[in-house]
């Protein structure tokens, strides 16, 4: 999301500098994202010898080895999705305009445009 609102506002504003950086996950999120990655890694395993587990387990594991699969794979998409935040805050002249960590959402290209607009005109600080 931040590479189409960086381009949006060179587009926009050729003369303002855009600068970006990767805002990292909660350590909550990172821990949930390492348990669902050994979870999946267990699965992948369990999926390929269910011979490893109890025999009853080992019974279901290989009746239901299509769904064991789709949970597996589940947690990697859940794993990766933990780790992205898409969060990025938009700056002017020292001035913070735009969080989408604080605000949640993302801003459409005319409330962008509105709020450079807004700050372009303040004094410079």
């Amino acid at each position: 999301m931040f590479v189409q609102c960086a381009q949006a506002v060179r587009s926009m504003f050729p003369d303002i500098q855009v600068q970006g950086e990767v805002y990292p996950p909660t350590p909550l999120r990172s821990w949930l994202s390492s348990v669902l990655q050994v979870a999946f890694l267990a699965g992948i395993a369990v999926s390929m010898f269910p011979q490893m587990l109890p025999e009853q387990a080992a019974n279901w594991a290989t009746q239901n080895r299509g769904m064991l699969i789709v949970m597996v794979f589940m947690c990697n998409y859940l794993s990766g999705q933990l780790l992205s935040t898409g969060a990025f805050e938009i700056s002017y002249n020292g001035t913070l305009i735009f969080s989408k960590l604080k605000e949640g959402h993302m801003l459409n290209l005319n409330e962008l445009r509105f709020l450079i607009d807004q700050a372009r005109s303040l004094p410079a600080q």
